[in-house]
């Protein structure tokens, strides 16, 4: 065999061997699976259940009672609810009681007659006959308070009734010279209706 005819052999073989490689890659590559790029990809939604929150009631809630007394600094109690309401009477009973002068005409005036219960209103009628005749009132006197602050003594909500002491300070005139002192008053209301009234006073 001449060396031509190996020489066309062997390019022969070569061209074969690299069409075998070529059909070989080709066909591979399409059999393959086909990846997806990742940040491409569509994320999943996902939906968290809502959040829950429980509300325990303990035992000392659900057995509480109506009646009560002051509570400590702080604290909260039915006292501290209903003080926006019989609290401020009492402080207005206590302004207006504690105030007068014998420049002005005794007696007992509407705006007292609003905050107080008919016992009250008696007793204010024969307060203010006597004080009237005492010696003080015959040269010129005045006394004038101002509260200063409250405190819820007892509050029974079912029976209606409710205990405050003001503490007071007092300005008293006689004839010109003035003496200032604190002084305190227990005031005992009742509840009319949806109005807290005075039904009786007492000077401490």
């Amino acid at each position: 065999m001449s060396k031509q005819l190996l020489g066309i052999l062997a390019i022969v073989f070569g061209v074969i061997a690299v069409i075998a490689i070529v059909f070989f890659l080709y066909t591979r590559s399409k059999s393959a699976p086909k990846v997806e790029n990742p940040a491409s990809a569509p994320v999943p939604e996902i939906t968290l259940p809502a959040k829950t929150v429980s509300r325990v009631v303990s035992n000392e809630d659900k057995n509480a009672t109506s009646t009560v007394s002051a509570g400590a600094p702080g604290s909260s109690t039915p006292a501290d609810t209903y003080q926006a309401s019989f609290g401020v009477v009492a402080n207005n009973f206590a302004e207006r009681f504690g105030t007068y002068s014998n420049q002005v005409a005794l007696g007992l005036t509407e705006d007292l007659e609003l905050i107080t219960t008919a016992k009250m209103q008696s007793w204010l009628k024969a307060y203010y006959k006597n004080m009237a005749t005492m010696p003080a009132y015959q040269q010129y006197y005045s006394m004038t308070s101002k509260a200063v602050t409250n405190a819820v003594n007892g509050l029974d909500e079912n029976a209606g009734t409710a205990t405050v002491t003001v503490q007071m300070f007092r300005t008293e005139n006689k004839q010109g010279v003035e003496n200032t002192f604190n002084q305190s008053i227990k005031i005992s209301l009742s509840k009319e209706g949806k109005s807290w009234k005075v039904n009786a006073a007492y000077w401490q």
